[in-house]
């Protein structure tokens, strides 16, 4: 059985807050059979990762439902579950305004970016939100699952490592993102 997932952060999930509820029995777009055939099933720091934490992120990459996801380690610290999803309409706003201010998370936020020659890319962006203000004991967990959970997690454009609220602006996620599209 898969643990209950940690609490949301304040303000719940509600669709008028620029979130949803948490899905149930995500559909496999291949991520669960991907994860069996990596080898280990845990971090370095014994944390597993729940078939529908790698199941959401390839559903929302293979049908742009969801603009974000995050995820957190559950509350005995075994397993990186879903925590929080924002619809296809929710905005960048609401998704930072859902990180909370004292613990860790895992996001992926689908960027849509238009390019100089007005070409319109979508872009997954990985977050991994690490406030000053959370517990030392919750860092570590985090920062020893980090390339564990990126491991599942194919196709990712950019890697954002923040701590502050203010690092992470609309402005600077689009000249990320733009970076990325140019350099290639």
């Amino acid at each position: 059985a898969t643990p209950a997932p940690p609490p949301a952060p304040a303000g719940g999930g509600g669709s008028n807050d620029g979130g949803s509820s948490i899905p149930s029995n995500i559909p496999s777009v291949g991520g669960a059979l991907r994860k069996k055939a990596q080898g280990p099933q845990t971090s370095m720091s014994g944390i597993a990762v729940s078939d529908d934490a790698i199941n959401l992120f390839y559903y929302m990459k293979a049908k742009s439902t969801y603009r974000w996801a995050m995820w957190g380690v559950n509350s005995n610290g075994s397993e990186i579950v879903i925590v929080d999803v924002g619809a296809k309409d929710s905005t960048y706003q609401e998704f930072v305004d859902k990180l909370p201010d004292n613990d860790c998370r895992f996001a992926v936020y689908d960027y849509q970016v238009t390019n100089s020659e007005g070409r319109i890319f979508d872009k997954l962006v990985f977050f991994s939100w690490s406030p000053d203000t959370a517990r030392i004991k919750a860092k570590m967990m985090y920062a020893s699952s980090k390339d564990f959970l990126k491991s599942h997690m194919e196709g990712l454009a950019v890697e954002l490592q923040v701590s502050d609220k203010d690092e992470i602006s609309e402005a600077d996620i689009h000249e990320h993102v733009l970076s990325v599209l140019t350099r290639k």
